[in-house]
């Protein structure tokens, strides 16, 4: 289990603080690690090249006890933050997935639409009944174009005669 606080000095044996922040920022873990890099290099130019490698924060040396405090109490704040909004996307994301679920167990064609009439949700029946094999082929698309409309005749239905986009512009909402 690695440290969620990792304090770093620019030079180390091996390996520096900067290449050890690069290789740190490439894992695909989960956990956010907090970097506080120290170093006697205090260039704008050093504290750049830093923060670019991923340090969170850089302290240059030398370093007053209630300083460091300060910084790790900061840091903590940060990480208490981040592990707060993690908890919250996977809420939204488990959420996200019961919905869809709901969505998905009916037979009834649903579809959402934003303020500009494009397709930004579709269930299965709504791709079944208007003949699509996948969401990539309608999301995105106005509404309008999506539904294929066409007169009886077979001619074009114009926007303008649209009854999903009459609609969605009369009233910002519309249940078609």
């Amino acid at each position: 289990d690695a440290p969620h606080i990792c304090i770093l000095d620019w030079v180390m044996p091996g390996m520096t603080g900067v290449e050890i922040c690069k290789k740190l920022r490439l894992l695909p873990e989960r956990e956010y690690r907090y970097v506080l890099l120290l170093t006697s290099r205090g260039t704008k130019e050093e504290v750049i090249e830093g923060l670019e490698a991923g340090a969170d924060d850089y302290l240059v040396k030398p370093i007053s006890p209630p300083e460091i405090q300060a910084r790790l109490r900061s840091a903590q704040r940060i990480l208490q933050l981040q592990d707060g909004l993690t908890a919250e996307c996977r809420t939204v994301l488990e959420e996200k997935q019961r919905i869809r679920l709901l969505l998905d167990s009916t037979a009834e064609g649903i579809l959402g639409v934003d303020r500009t009439g494009r397709c930004t949700f579709c269930n299965r029946a709504a791709l079944a009944e208007f003949g699509y094999d996948s969401e990539s082929q309608i999301l995105g698309k106005d509404i309008h174009s999506a539904a294929h409309h066409t007169r009886p005749d077979g001619t074009p239905c114009p926007t303008e005669e649209c009854r999903f986009f009459s609609a969605l512009f009369k009233i910002g909402r519309a249940h078609v």
